[in-house]
């Protein structure tokens, strides 16, 4: 079957289902957020417990992405990550993801 690229982008568009942006685009800002809300909260307790600031941040950073290479495992990140998108792969969550990782490494080996 030989076909155009003009012929394959028709035959995409007929077949692909519209995103609904406005609905997207909350669901990221509100995941989005609820991560950056739960990374502050986590950096006021360590800071509490008596780490410095940069200290706090490292283990803020240590633990968001051991809790979403927790949740990865076990499945939910995915399905979360399909209905928020951008949300969770903006934040440092996205980093235990297997394709933000061979991005990463992809980068890293042609550049």
């Amino acid at each position: 079957m030989d076909m155009t690229n003009q012929d394959y982008g028709k035959l995409v568009n007929q077949y692909s289902q519209s995103s609904p942006l406005g609905k997207n685009m909350v669901w990221a800002f509100l995941v989005g957020g609820a991560i950056c809300t739960a990374g502050q909260g986590l950096s006021n307790l360590y800071q509490n417990w008596g780490m410095d600031q940069d200290a706090a941040g490292g283990a803020v950073s240590i633990t968001l992405i051991l809790a979403a290479a927790l949740l990865t495992g076990l499945g939910w990140f995915d399905k979360l990550a399909k209905r928020a998108g951008a949300g969770t792969l903006v934040p440092i969550t996205g980093l235990p993801r297997p394709g933000v990782q061979k991005r990463g490494a992809d980068h890293r080996h042609s550049g």
